[in-house]
């Protein structure tokens, strides 16, 4: 988890790697929409709810042949995540725009820029941050875990975002 919102990150480059729109000569394709996605969060040990909810716009370039060559997510998320034993609940923010490059080889970079993940309860105050820029290299569409190339800006952990995050609502 690079981000609170891996699921949208996941779901970003799945339909940016998948989109084939055919021979494109004018400017970028742009799909604009809201996110109100819920799923488990398997971090801790007991049964949390993650539920995403924002809005995101994709503008999708292409090359003469209709492949994609690049695509700018810009995304403003909320992230709550919800102990479903007791209704204790945190809340994140994902903000920023992710630059993904998709290489001939269907290898990929992706930039993502801003604020990724930041954990705070009132009372006990900041207990993690991901947040800056995160430059990451994909093998290919199906490459769960990219390499890091750059990382600059305070970045926990993604163990320590997923400890405060359980710590928040345990």
């Amino acid at each position: 988890m690079r981000r609170s919102s891996a699921c949208v990150l996941a779901s970003i480059i799945a339909l940016a790697l998948g989109h084939s729109p055919g021979v494109r000569a004018a400017g970028p394709a742009v799909f604009t929409g809201p996110v109100d996605e819920t799923s488990s969060f398997e971090a801790c040990d007991f049964p949390v709810e993650n539920h995403t909810t924002g809005a995101i716009r994709i503008h999708d370039f292409f090359d003469e042949q209709g492949n994609l060559v690049r695509e700018i997510a810009n995304y403003n998320l909320k992230i709550t995540y919800t102990n479903s034993l007791t209704g204790e609940s945190v809340t994140s923010r994902s903000a920023g725009p992710d630059i993904l490059q998709v290489n001939p080889d269907n290898s990929a970079n992706l930039l993502s820029i801003g604020l990724l993940a930041r954990i705070v309860v009132p009372g006990q105050g900041l207990l993690a941050v991901q947040t800056g820029t995160l430059a990451l290299f994909f093998t290919d569409p199906s490459d769960e875990e990219p390499d890091v190339l750059f990382e600059a800006g305070p970045h926990d952990d993604d163990t320590a975002v997923n400890a405060a995050i359980c710590q928040a609502i345990g």
